[in-house]
């Protein structure tokens, strides 16, 4: 409720609001470090139609709505009360369209530059009944791109140093629950980079460039 009141103000400012706030919750969702993300990534000039499925309180919407050349962004949430601070905090984007479903749900006849999933693939298992929902999320994504489309995929390292090293894993706050292959699995977990390149190839997307934000992405 307070982050849809902030970004409901009509002075709320994205590059500023988070310096009002000493609480986790609220400088998770309005710090613009989140933005680091993507910020060193060259999206080029050309115009872009951009997918975000999985978008949150609007962290990377509001980045890319940002872009001088985003040209439309779809984002698909599966709270409505996510997708009206969405709708709010990026209320000043002409060409945003907030779409409140289950990713397993959504349809689209148009295809776009760039679909993004960014914190979303860990969670398949919980929002998609399937075998492996988790290479259905990523065949649903791959499905809404142009030919020369570009998927973001942002996930949990499940081989992170941090994890390696006794950290509880983020989904489960227990050490090594990654590492044991998730002997407590409730329909969230992550990969590593051999099991997630296989899952991406299996989706028809070979062409791979990997990186590695700090401290386990």
């Amino acid at each position: 409720q307070a982050l849809l009141q902030e970004v409901s103000r009509q002075d709320y400012d994205e590059a500023t609001a988070w310096k009002k706030y000493n609480t986790w919750a609220m400088l998770y969702h309005l710090s613009p470090l989140r933005k680091n993300l993507l910020r060193w990534y060259n999206f080029g000039d050309k115009p872009l139609d951009i997918l975000e499925l999985g978008a949150g309180c609007g962290a990377v919407t509001s980045f890319f709505t940002g872009l001088k050349n985003c040209q439309t962004i779809t984002t698909v949430e599966g709270s409505a009360s996510r997708s009206e601070i969405i709708k709010q905090r990026c209320k000043q984007s002409t060409g945003l369209t907030v779409v409140t479903g289950n990713i397993g749900d959504y349809e689209d006849t148009k295809l776009y530059d760039i679909v993004t999933l960014i914190g979303v693939l860990e969670y398949a298992g919980k929002y998609i009944t399937a075998t492996d929902p988790f290479k259905l999320t990523l065949a649903k994504a791959a499905k809404f791109l142009k030919p020369d489309g570009i998927l973001i995929l942002a996930i949990e390292n499940r081989l992170g140093h941090k994890y390696l090293a006794g950290l509880n894993e983020d989904h489960y706050k227990r050490p090594y629950e990654g590492l044991s292959n998730y002997p407590h699995y409730n329909g969230v977990k992550t990969f590593d980079k051999k099991t997630l390149k296989t899952l991406l190839t299996d989706c028809s997307l070979s062409q791979q460039k990997w990186f590695y934000p700090f401290p386990d992405y």
